[in-house]
This record gives C-alpha cells, sequence and structure tokens, in this order.
C-alpha cells in the first residue's frame, strides 16, 4: 500500500494489522509448534488442523506485525504462561 501523505500510515497501519482472533490464533500456533520441536516433532496437530513449517511461518509473522503495531507485548511468551 502507498500513501502520500505521513497521517494515512496510521489508518494504513490499522488496515493491514491482525486482528484480535488472528492474534491469538498466530499465539496458539507457535507455542504449539515449539512444544512439539522439543519433543523432536516437525509437525503438530492443533484442533483438526496439521500444522508444519510454513504455517508457524506465517503465524511468527502476524506477531511480528502485531508487536511492532503495539497490539501485543514483546514478552508475549511469558504472559502465555511459557
Amino acid at each position: 500500500m502507498g500513501c502520500i501523505h505521513p497521517r494515512q500510515i496510521r489508518v494504513i497501519n490499522q488496515g493491514y494489522a491482525p486482528d484480535n482472533a488472528e492474534i491469538e490464533k498466530a499465539v496458539k500456533i507457535v507455542l504449539a509448534f515449539e512444544e512439539a520441536s522439543k519433543k523432536g516433532l516437525g509437525v503438530v496437530s492443533l484442533g483438526t488442523k496439521m500444522i508444519d513449517a510454513p504455517v508457524v511461518i506465517r503465524a511468527v509473522n502476524t506477531i511480528g506485525m502485531a508487536e511492532k503495531l503495539g497490539l501485543i507485548p514483546e514478552n508475549w511468551r511469558q504472559k502465555s504462561g511459557n
């Protein structure tokens, strides 16, 4: 997305920002995959979905965007109980 005035940046960021449901899902994916990785697994089941590396990468990117926009704290793992 392009903008021609600095005042447009906030509106554009809000439009592309992940919502709470997307952030919660991304956190669950990353935490589940990290736990599976500790057990030596490369794929994990989360609910009825199989989670593999490409899905985790997308979730990490979502979390990164949420952190940069101040939607979640950078220490979100600690807030999740991990």
